[in-house]
This record gives structure tokens, C-alpha cells and sequence, in this order.
């Protein structure tokens, strides 16, 4: 390849990418912050189930009630939280509590189950934590194709698999968004994508519910929830086109 080619093929490739750059960087940085977890009502927490069932325990906090100020942190200033056991293999051993712990810099939602503890928590804000469509908030979510979740640490078991599932309300009807199930451990972003289907009904968003149902013994840390326009596919297939283009010209003979 000539020097000059091979500098138009470099200016070209740098170019390509930025631009993919830009766009996926800019795409990202559209979010609507649901949940940080920086803000509480301390008299709820922490939640702890130690007998199983398929009843759970919960509370609800932002409610303006004594005690219960707004969360000025949440969207729709309130939030609804619950913990279920269902199966404990030890009374009186086994447990799995939930915690929304903002002390020292660190703001997290937090999850802990014991070794014999099968269990799962909700985080539900707007029409599913409790509001009438006139309490809770209104919001446009056709600008976000994902819900968010940051998740500063899961301590996955070596057995099962972590689940999560999504509900969006518009008024009082739910849609359920597709399962995301959560195989490896560690810190990580997961992305519930919003088929367009579904975003394109939402222009008046009143309500978000989630599921997590958790293996045995594992243990979850949510650092962010929140509405985000994620790259689509096709952005993400400009950098590969880009790439194959520049091996090909690479490739030429002489």
C-alpha cells in the first residue's frame, strides 16, 4: 500500500470512529435516573425475612406520613420495597434481608441471603408502590429504548441463576418486559431493553416494578436504576464495517 493511501485509509478510519464514538457516547448519556438509593426513610430499614412463604414483607417510604417524608432523590419521590422467603432450609438460621445503605460516600441498595436462604425483593415506584395514576409520575419514556441496572456487586452462587423482571405501567396497565437472567458474577451494567412495541405506548410512564428473584446464598448490590437509550445494533455494526474496511484495503497487492 502507497504511503499516501495508507495515510487516507488512517484518516479515514480515525474519522469513522470517532464518529461511532460520538454517537454510541452520546446515545448512553440520555438517562432518566430512577432510583441512586442516596435517599430513605431510616424507620424502614433494614428488612429481614426469616420464615418462608409466599407472603413478604415490605414497606413503602416517600408517603409524606410522619416519619415518611418524600424522597427527593426517587422518581415520584416514593418507593415501594419487599423481601420474600421462600424457602429457609434452617429456622432460625437461615435469613435474607435488604438494606438501602448511603453512609461513608457509598449510596447501594443491598441484598443478602445466607447459605440455605432461597429468596427475592421488589423495588417498585409511581402506580406499583401504591399511588393513584394522579400521585404518581408522569413520564415520556419513547426518548429510552433500557432500564438500567448498575449493580456494584453480585456475589453469584456456583448453582442457579439470578432473574429479573421489569413491569412498565401506563395508568394501571402493566407490560412486562423480557426476563433478563443474570448468570455471572461480579460488577456489572444489565440492560432491559424496551421493545418498540411497548415504547411507543409510554408517552405517560406511571410506574416501574422489578423482581429480582435470587439463587440460594446469593448476594446483590444496585447501585443506579434508570431509563437509558442504549446504542442500537447497528450503530455497533458500523465499527466492525469500519475495521473489515480497513483490512481489506490492507490486503490489496502492491
Amino acid at each position: 500500500m502507497r504511503l499516501g493511501t495508507w495515510f487516507k485509509t488512517a484518516l479515514f478510519l480515525g474519522s469513522a470512529v470517532l464518529s461511532v464514538s460520538a454517537f454510541t457516547s452520546s446515545a448512553r448519556a440520555a438517562v432518566q435516573v430512577i432510583d441512586a438509593f442516596s435517599d430513605k426513610n431510616t424507620g424502614v430499614w433494614p428488612m429481614t425475612r426469616t420464615t418462608s412463604g409466599v407472603g413478604s414483607v415490605g414497606d413503602t417510604e416517600g408517603t409524606g406520613a410522619t416519619g415518611r417524608p418524600a424522597l427527593t432523590a426517587v422518581l415520584g419521590s416514593v418507593r415501594r420495597s419487599a423481601i420474600t422467603a421462600t424457602a429457609l432450609d434452617i429456622a432460625g438460621l437461615d435469613q435474607a434481608s435488604l438494606n438501602v445503605f448511603n453512609t461513608g460516600g457509598f449510596s447501594v441498595l443491598d441484598y443478602q441471603s445466607s447459605a440455605g436462604a432461597k429468596s427475592g425483593f421488589e423495588e417498585a415506584y409511581g402506580v406499583p408502590a401504591g399511588l393513584t395514576t394522579a400521585q404518581a409520575y408522569d413520564l415520556d419514556i419513547t426518548p429510552y429504548n433500557a432500564v438500567e441496572l448498575n449493580l456494584a456487586a453480585y456475589d453469584a452462587p456456583a448453582t442457579g441463576s439470578m432473574t429479573i423482571q421489569a413491569f412498565l405501567y401506563s395508568g394501571t396497565t402493566a407490560v412486562a418486559l423480557p426476563i433478563k437472567t443474570i448468570t455471572t458474577g461480579g460488577a456489572q451494567t444489565i440492560d432491559i431493553l424496551i421493545p418498540d412495541a411497548i415504547r411507543n405506548t409510554m408517552t405517560h410512564n406511571d410506574g416501574i416494578d422489578l423482581l429480582f428473584d435470587v439463587p440460594k446464598g446469593g448476594d446483590v448490590r444496585v447501585d443506579t436504576v434508570q431509563f437509558t437509550q442504549v446504542p442500537e445494533p447497528a450503530s455497533l455494526g458500523a465499527v466492525a464495517m469500519v475495521g473489515c474496511l480497513f483490512w481489506r484495503r490492507g490486503r490489496r497487492p502492491h
